[in-house]
């Protein structure tokens, strides 16, 4: 069975900065996940969803550290919105993990598509699959 190429460098998916904080949250080599990254074999969504909690929950213990006064976490949603460039309700369902709708991400670009636009396009947003397609 050939391989099937995936379109775009995957490293526009998890970047190596995600992927060292991945390596870091599942102990697991950076090597291991470049390799599996540049494979496709990891699964984009879950991870950049758990990277993206973990550095809410690490912004949230700096600050309480920081200052003694509780803060808002309005600042901090800001600034990992600006950080992964996702819209600021995906972000805050991300944080405070109610992720349960959120679909997955397109494997060449990162967009949030659909369950089903995944399964229809092979994984990617409409944009990139259009992209993909053969020039006539």
């Amino acid at each position: 069975m050939a391989k099937k190429e995936l379109p775009g460098p995957v490293s526009e998916i998890l970047r190596e900065k995600d992927l060292a904080k991945a390596s870091m949250i599942f102990e697991v080599p950076i090597d291991h996940l470049r390799k599996m990254n540049e494979q496709g074999m990891l699964d984009v969504s879950r991870i950049k969803c758990t990277v993206i909690r973990q550095d809410f929950l690490n912004y949230r213990k700096i600050i309480k550290k920081r200052y003694s006064e509780t803060h808002d976490d309005a600042e901090i949603l800001q600034a990992l919105m600006k950080e992964y460039n996702m819209p600021l309700q995906q972000v805050r369902d991300i944080a405070y993990k109610n992720t349960n709708h959120l679909g997955i991400f397109c494997r060449s670009c990162g967009k949030r598509i659909s369950n089903l636009q995944a399964k229809r396009s092979g994984g990617l947003c409409p944009t990139c699959n259009s992209e993909s397609l053969p020039k006539l």
